[in-house]
């Protein structure tokens, strides 16, 4: 005897916009695995814009179950649709080693002596076999967050793949997405697996640095230093008030990670709010 699904008139009770549960009577079988297995087959991914819930099948007859199929309002937990992205992120910053500060407050000395100009280098000293700047680690803004998106399972190929392989670690060559400024933006990387729809869900990693222009290095005028380029500085051994100091006297600017089109990772531009 072959196994059917049908759904059962007494199915389909609704919560407006919020709910909708299904009913399905399975026959033909005695084996709850068989019911289960042919239930997924037959119902709906989604209902009226609701994914479906956890599955419950019951047993009423010697080849007789009962299916039930909730479809539930879940944001969530509901994975996206096709189309649809997800996003997660956060403003935490992250850790840079300076050597510079962006201004000396004030310089306090014991007794009436001189003070030293050390021209914004933290942590100068004179160890005896030399002149050092240790520095200091901050907190310097970084953007980090993450994009869910859902692509149809033939749209995710071992080409696409190694695209994604290839921009990994890779910062935006140009104005990206309207807002983010050529080499703002690094891609961290992306993972995915398929659903139990057949389509793919993929996570894609991202973080920005803002460029910034115009700023004093030591009295040294840097004009511009993107997003993820490295800035560095090189001293030299100056005299400021009978101290041995080290006085900046290039600051440099590298470009640490290649650059590559974004328009590579195939996504849909998101939708803020206003």
């Amino acid at each position: 005897m072959a196994i059917t699904v049908e759904e059962k008139w007494e199915s389909r009770t609704q919560t407006d916009g919020e709910s909708v549960e299904m009913i399905y009577i399975i026959r033909g079988t005695e084996s709850d695995v068989e019911a289960m297995d042919n239930l997924k087959g037959t119902v709906y991914t989604t209902y009226l814009g609701l994914p479906h819930g956890k599955l419950r099948i019951e047993r009423i007859g010697q080849e007789e179950w009962i299916g039930i199929v909730p479809y539930e309002k879940n944001q969530e937990t509901a994975p996206p649709a096709e189309g649809e992205s997800r996003y997660t992120f956060d403003t935490t910053g992250g850790t840079q080693h300076i050597t510079q500060s962006i201004e000396t407050i004030e310089r306090y000395v014991a007794g009436v002596r001189p003070r030293p100009n050390f021209y914004g280098a933290i942590g100068v000293s004179n160890d005896g076999s030399g002149v050092t700047v240790a520095g200091v680690d901050i907190t310097v803004p970084v953007y980090n967050w993450t994009e869910a998106h859902v692509f149809p399972y033939a749209a995710v190929t071992q080409a696409y793949v190694a695209t994604l392989y290839a921009l990994t670690g890779k910062t935006n060559n140009a104005l990206w997405r309207g807002r983010f400024k050529q080499r703002d933006v690094l891609f961290k990387g992306a993972s995915g697996a398929t659903r139990a729809d057949g389509k793919w869900e993929m996570s894609f990693g991202f973080a920005a640095s803002p460029t910034r222009e115009d700023f004093d290095i030591g009295g040294i005028t840097v004009l511009q230093k993107r997003g993820w380029d490295y800035l560095w500085v090189r001293y030299q051994d100056d005299v400021s008030e009978n101290h041995i100091i080290k006085k900046p006297i290039v600051a440099i600017v590298e470009q640490v990670y290649e650059e590559a089109d974004f328009a590579g990772l195939n996504l849909v531009v998101p939708t803020w709010p206003s």
